[in-house]
């Protein structure tokens, strides 16, 4: 998965470049780096690595709250419709909201994943901190 990448109409320049699954071999490398003997490198990757999944979480919120704000407007005014005996407005209101509605769910999903990375980070940050005390 590529975040960043075009979603219906709107594209990230924040998060252009960013490939989670490049993040996710970079989370090994520093679990290598450090196993090999340069703790202090690897630290400083793992702080690196959550700050930029910070920024990308921060950029995914804005787009998953703004579509879902669309797919809201669009089934209240299809809500409307209805009530006032207005069906082929209704219905039109409906497939205008389903694009939205894709775009949710895509996005959670995409934030979902960043999540679960960032966890992984996080977890094996800990663990290189463990093993520099011990």
């Amino acid at each position: 998965m590529r975040l960043g990448a075009k979603i219906g109409e709107s594209e990230c320049v924040q998060l252009a470049g960013l490939d989670v699954n490049l993040l996710k071999q970079f989370d090994r490398g520093f679990v290598e780096e450090a196993a090999e003997g340069n703790p202090v490198a690897a630290m400083e990757q793992f702080r690196l690595a959550l700050g930029n999944l910070a920024i990308a979480h921060s950029e995914l919120q804005a787009q998953l709250t703004q579509a879902q704000k669309e797919m809201d407007t669009w089934q209240r005014a299809a809500q409307l419709a209805l009530k006032q005996g207005k069906e082929p407005l209704a219905r039109a209101a409906l497939e205008r909201r389903y694009p939205f509605k894709r775009k949710v769910q895509d996005l959670q999903q995409q934030m979902d994943e960043l999540i679960a990375l960032q966890q992984t980070i996080e977890r094996d940050q800990q663990s290189l901190k463990e093993r520099a005390i011990v």
